[in-house]
C-alpha cells in the first residue's frame, strides 16, 4: 500500500511544509519505518500490546514481512503466557481478563508476581486504617469497585510513608481503569506525568496520587478523582481523553469494595 500511495497515481495529503501526511499513530508507525529500513522488528519480546499495534499497521499497509515477524513474536508470547498473563492474587473484584490486562501494565521483565492481600473494605475504608496497615509497605496495588460499577485503582512503586508529605514519587507508579464491570473491559493506563506533587502521604490522610486519585475517606474529603494533573494516558492501551470520569465514571464516588495488595516479584 505504501508503494501505491507514493507511485504518483494517487493524490497525497501534505502538511504546510510539503511533507506527506499519513494519518496513523506516529509512535507505532516509527516501528514500521524501522522494519522497512532494516528488515527487523525491534520490540521487547514481552511487549504484547505494542506487537499487536504494529501487526495492525502491517495488515493495514499490507507489509507481508512485518506481518510475519509480528505473528512469529506473538506465537512466542503465547508460549510464555503462564508467566506474562497471570497474576498470583486472590481478588473478588478483578475478573480474569482484568488480571490479564493489569499484568501487561506491570513491568514486562517481572516473573512470579505475587500479590498478597493486606487490606480490604471489610477492614474499613477510612484513611487512618489504610495508613496504619500500609505504612512501610511497597510496592503495592489498590483495586476499587465503586458505586458507578467502574473497576479501577493504582500501582504504587513507592514504599508508603517513607518519607511523608508531598513527594514526586516513582515514575513507575500508574493508575488504571477497566471501565464498567458489567461491560467489555476497556483497559486504561495513566502514567506519571513527572509532577513534583505526585504522592501525598500524611497521617490520617491516606494516599493521594496528585488529585488524580484520592481513594480513602478522611476528615477533609470523600473519595474522588480528577485525573488531569499527575498522570498522562499511555497510548498503548485505550487512548482516551482525560477528564473527571476517566477512572471511576464520575469525579466523586463511593467505594463498594476495596482491596490492597503488597506486590513482590522475582
Amino acid at each position: 500500500m505504501l508503494a501505491a500511495m507514493f507511485s504518483g497515481r494517487h493524490p497525497i495529503t501534505r502538511d504546510l511544509a510539503g511533507n506527506a501526511f499519513i494519518d496513523r499513530n506516529g509512535a507505532t508507525f516509527s516501528h514500521v519505518l524501522d522494519f522497512l529500513h532494516t528488515g527487523k522488528l525491534f520490540v521487547a519480546k514481552d511487549d504484547e500490546v505494542l506487537v499487536r499495534r504494529i501487526l495492525e499497521e502491517a495488515e493495514y499497509f499490507q507489509i507481508d514481512g512485518l506481518e510475519h515477524a509480528c505473528k512469529k513474536q506473538m506465537k512466542q508470547l503465547e508460549k510464555q503466557s503462564t508467566f506474562l498473563n497471570e497474576l498470583d492474587m486472590q481478588s473478588t473484584i478483578l475478573s480474569a481478563p482484568m488480571k490479564k490486562s493489569l499484568r501487561k501494565m506491570l513491568p514486562g521483565g517481572w516473573r512470579n508476581i505475587k500479590c498478597r492481600t493486606i487490606l480490604t473494605s471489610e477492614d474499613g475504608t477510612d484513611a487512618l486504617q489504610f495508613d496504619n496497615t500500609v505504612k512501610g509497605v511497597g510496592p503495592f496495588l489498590i483495586v476499587i469497585r465503586a458505586d458507578t460499577n467502574f473497576v479501577f485503582g493504582a500501582y504504587v512503586a513507592d514504599t508508603f510513608g517513607v518519607p511523608g508529605g508531598w513527594i514526586p514519587g516513582s515514575r513507575e507508579t500508574f493508575l488504571f481503569s477497566f471501565g464498567d464491570c458489567n461491560a467489555a473491559i476497556r483497559p486504561v493506563k495513566l502514567c506519571h506525568s513527572g509532577s513534583g506533587d505526585g504522592i501525598f502521604i500524611s497521617s490520617g490522610c491516606g494516599l493521594h496520587l496528585g488529585t488524580d486519585l484520592e481513594p480513602f475517606f478522611e476528615h477533609a474529603c470523600a473519595p474522588q478523582c480528577t485525573p488531569q494533573v499527575y498522570t498522562t494516558v499511555d497510548p498503548l492501551f485505550s487512548n482516551v481523553t482525560l477528564n473527571d470520569t476517566t477512572l471511576a465514571g464520575r469525579g466523586e464516588w463511593q467505594p463498594l469494595f476495596t482491596e490492597v495488595f503488597a506486590v513482590s516479584h522475582s
